[in-house]
C-alpha cells in the first residue's frame, strides 16, 4: 500500500511538471504567433509605407517633366533634383535606409518642387504680362510709324507743292535774230546765213514763294535739225528730268522775288539753216518758258 501511494504522487507529481511544461511551451508558442503576427503587420506597413512614398516620388518625377521654363539656371535645378529622385527611388528599392529617413527626404524633395513649381508660374505670369505690354507697345509702335509715314508723305506732298510754287514764271518771250553791221551795232535779220546772234528777252514774274537771290537763267536754242546752238563753244550742260541738256547760253541775274526784265544773248556765227528754232528757258533744272523763231 504505501509503495502505490508512493508512486500515484510521483505520477501526479510528473503529470503536474508535464502540464506546467505544456503550459509554458502553449504561451511561448502563443508570443511566438503574437509576435510573428506582430512583425508581420509591421512589415506589411512598412511595405505599403515604401509604395506610397515611391509613388509620390515617380508623381514628382511626372510633374517635373511638365514644368516647362526657358530660364536655363533653373532648368539645370530641376534636372538635379530629378536625379535625386531617381536615387532616392533607388535607395527604397534597395532597402538602404529607413521608412523615417525617406519620409524626410520625400518632404524635402517635395517643398523643393512646390517651391519650382511657384517660380515657375510667377515667371510665366510675368512673361505673359511683357508679352501683353510689347504687343501694346508694337502696335503703338505700327501706329506712330503709320503716323510718321503719313505725315512724311504729307511733308513731301507740301514739299512738292512748295517746290512748285517756288518754280519762276516767265511772260512776253520774244525771241530776234541779229547781225553786227560794219560801224558794230546789231540789227535784226531773218536770215539764217547772217545771224550771228539771238537775243531772248522776256519777263520773269513776280514770286514770293521763290528764294530770293543769284538764279542762273540758262537758254537752250535748238536748231530745226535737232541740234543745239552752241556760240562760241562755252555752252554747258544742265540736269532736267534725269538728263543732260545742253545749253546755248547763260545769265546771271539777282532775283528779290518782284517781276523784272531780262535779255539774254547767245552767240552763233556757224551752221544755221533756215526752218524752226525752238527757244526753251531754264532755272533751277525747271522749264520756265518756251517760244519759237523762224529763220529763211
Amino acid at each position: 500500500m504505501p509503495e502505490r501511494r508512493n508512486n500515484e504522487k510521483l505520477y501526479l507529481g510528473i503529470i503536474a511538471i508535464l502540464t506546467l511544461v505544456c503550459g509554458i511551451l502553449a504561451w511561448q508558442l502563443f508570443e511566438t504567433k503574437t509576435n510573428y503576427q506582430f512583425i508581420s503587420v509591421q512589415r506589411n506597413n512598412s511595405e505599403n509605407e515604401k509604395n506610397q512614398l515611391k509613388d509620390e516620388l515617380k508623381g514628382m518625377l511626372e510633374q517635373y517633366d511638365k514644368l516647362k521654363t526657358d530660364n536655363q539656371e533653373l532648368s539645370a535645378e530641376m534636372l538635379a533634383q530629378e536625379e535625386k529622385i531617381k536615387g532616392l527611388l533607388k535607395e527604397i528599392d534597395e532597402n538602404k535606409g529607413t521608412i523615417g529617413k525617406y519620409k524626410r527626404e520625400v518632404v524635402t524633395l517635395r517643398t523643393i518642387m512646390r517651391s519650382y513649381v511657384v517660380t515657375i508660374d510667377s515667371l510665366n505670369t510675368l512673361n505673359q504680362e511683357l508679352y501683353s505690354v510689347n504687343n501694346q507697345l508694337s502696335t503703338e509702335n505700327n501706329q506712330v510709324k503709320s503716323r510718321a509715314q503719313e505725315l512724311e508723305g504729307r511733308n513731301n506732298e507740301m514739299s512738292g507743292i512748295i517746290s512748285k510754287a517756288a518754280i519762276l514764271k516767265t511772260y512776253g518771250i520774244s525771241v530776234v535774230a541779229m547781225r553786227m553791221k560794219s560801224s558794230g551795232k546789231p540789227q535784226e535779220t531773218d536770215r539764217a546765213g547772217k545771224t550771228e546772234l539771238f537775243k531772248t528777252c522776256f519777263k520773269l514774274g513776280e514770286n514770293n514763294t521763290a528764294k530770293a537771290g543769284t538764279k542762273s537763267i540758262f537758254v537752250r536754242i535748238v536748231k530745226p535739225d535737232g541740234t543745239v546752238v552752241t556760240g562760241d563753244g562755252t555752252a554747258e550742260s544742265v540736269m532736267v528730268e534725269g538728263a543732260a541738256l545742253m545749253m546755248s547760253a547763260r545769265r546771271e541775274i539777282e532775283y528779290n522775288n518782284k517781276e523784272q526784265d531780262v535779255c539774254i544773248f547767245s552767240n552763233n556765227r556757224i551752221g544755221l539753216i533756215p526752218g524752226t528754232y525752238q527757244v526753251q528757258l531754264f532755272e533751277n533744272s525747271y522749264k520756265i518758258g518756251a517760244s519759237t523763231i523762224v529763220l529763211r
